[in-house]
């Protein structure tokens, strides 16, 4: 029996027969195209409930998020500085003490260079542990040593300052290796600030004001007791020469060769002659380089500074109580009456390279001389 084509129906959305729906018999699809009307769902194709709580794993992941960008703004914060504390300076606050020009007034320079930076990256070695190092920061107080006025190519400079300048970052660096340090004086002032008869001679300072003779004799004393009573293996007194000639350069290392420590005196003040000239040069100074000399020169020199200093180093004298202990040298590192020997000493790099000479001296000097 003929029968009509289906037509779609379109407001029913399917497809209309005349006579009704074919059987499967009679259908005009193949059979592995007729659709199958069934109640089951296979898996894929069920929709799950979905919950109104959010997954455990979402919520620690957001939580990680949150604690990493917590800590990235903490951090921010703490590096930023504070509105009410200052930028750290890079240069130390201890004032370099100059003479004004006048010669009647001192005025003050901020912002000294700090040469205890030389000494980055040093660590304790146990070798030097118990080794006591006595330094001797020459003059100070009412004492300035050698002073320069300013010229057009140096500033004024007062001897006292520096050579306090110098033994501060040595006792730095030294103490960074591991050795013990004593100081005649931490501060600008005298050893014997108290003006005590350190040298039991029955006269100081205040009870003869025509002499200030009594006064330096227990100045002395008091720095050799100073050293003697640390038991130091070394006792080095730094100073800066002056000369009344601008031009006169270099400078000297003064040791004794009049005692039974003679020979490690000797040492010691070629080690540091060496080391001297070996660092100062190359740094810039330019001029006559370093001596090393003995008592048998100071004679001849003349020079009130050095006889002075030289009595702490050398052996027993009528003037004093005892003698140091100990084997060292004074060193007169440069002349700071020359232009040459001033901008030296003023500039970053001479003061780091004078105390790092300081500093190879003793340790080479301490290694050769280590106990049994």
């Amino acid at each position: 029996m003929s029968q009509h084509p289906p037509e779609w129906d379109q407001d029913a959305g399917s497809l209309q027969f005349e006579n009704g729906p074919p059987s499967a018999a009679h259908s005009p699809l193949p059979a592995w195209g007729r659709p199958v009307a069934s109640s089951r769902i296979p898996p894929f194709g069920r929709q799950r409930p979905r919950s109104a709580r959010p997954r455990l794993e979402t919520v620690l992941k957001a939580a990680g998020v949150l604690l990493i960008l917590t800590a990235m703004v903490a951090a921010v914060i703490l590096a930023m500085p504070s509105r009410n504390s200052a930028i750290s300076p890079t240069v130390t606050v201890d004032p370099v003490l100059v003479i004004a020009a006048s010669g009647t007034e001192v005025a003050i320079a901020e912002g000294t260079p700090d040469p205890a930076g030389a000494g980055d990256g040093l660590s304790i070695e146990t070798r030097y542990r118990g080794r006591v190092i006595c330094l001797d920061p020459g003059h100070g107080g009412q004492d300035r040593g050698h002073q320069r006025q300013a010229s057009a190519s140096a500033p004024a400079m007062d001897e006292s300052h520096f050579n306090l300048t110098v033994a501060n970052a040595l006792r730095d660096r030294l103490e960074q290796r591991g050795f013990e340090v004593v100081m005649t004086r931490a501060e600008d002032v005298e050893s014997n600030v108290s003006g005590l008869d350190t040298n039991l001679d029955g006269s100081t300072r205040a009870s003869d004001q025509e002499s200030i003779q009594f006064g330096e004799m227990d100045e002395t004393q008091a720095r050799i007791d100073r050293c003697n009573d640390a038991k130091a293996a070394m006792m080095v007194s730094i100073h800066f020469d002056g000369s009344s000639n601008a031009g006169e350069p270099g400078g000297k290392v003064w040791f004794s060769a009049g005692r039974t420590v003679s020979p490690q005196n000797q040492l010691l003040a070629t080690l540091l002659n060496a080391e001297l000239e070996l660092a100062l040069v190359p740094a810039g100074l330019t001029g006559i380089g370093q001596s090393a000399f003995s008592e048998s020169h100071q004679a001849t020199v003349g020079d009130e500074h050095i006889d002075r200093a030289f009595l702490a180093l050398g052996p027993e004298h009528a003037a004093l109580k005892e003698p140091s202990a100990m084997p060292g040298v004074v060193a007169e590192v440069l002349t700071i009456t020359n232009d040459n020997g001033a901008l030296f000493l003023s500039s970053d790099g001479g003061l780091e390279a004078i105390v790092a000479a300081f500093d190879r001296a003793i340790v080479q000097y301490v290694d050769m001389n280590q106990p049994e």
